[in-house]
């Protein structure tokens, strides 16, 4: 609902601030929310938002006192072969993963 007032105030603050507004697209709005996350925005976002047991830390603090190698071996331990088929044949699997964890450590099957 619009408010006149709110309307006045912002304009008075953009002004003295010397902010150029503009008009913003949808994929850069996406952008900005999802590409400005913090691993602990995520966390508080799990943990005040969906339930995650607060003596884990969050799910990105828990991922990350296992490293990433453990992370890994648990994807692949939970991924059934066809899903692990489907995110190689499409998003490259977990190649990615494998070099950042340490070149072919941690094998596929």
């Amino acid at each position: 609902m619009p408010d006149p007032q709110v309307d006045e105030l912002v304009r008075k603050w953009v002004q003295e601030a010397g902010i150029t507004q503009r008009q913003i697209a949808a994929p850069e709005i996406i952008d900005r929310c999802i590409y400005a996350l913090r691993t602990s925005d995520i966390d508080i976002i799990y943990l005040n938002g969906y339930g995650f047991p607060a003596h884990r830390g969050g799910p990105m603090w828990y991922a990350d006192t296992g490293g990433l190698k453990q992370v890994l071996r648990a994807s692949l331990r939970i991924l059934s072969p066809a899903r692990r088929n489907l995110e190689a044949r499409y998003f490259g699997g977990f190649r990615q993963g494998r070099r950042s964890a340490g070149a072919g450590i941690i094998p596929l099957d």
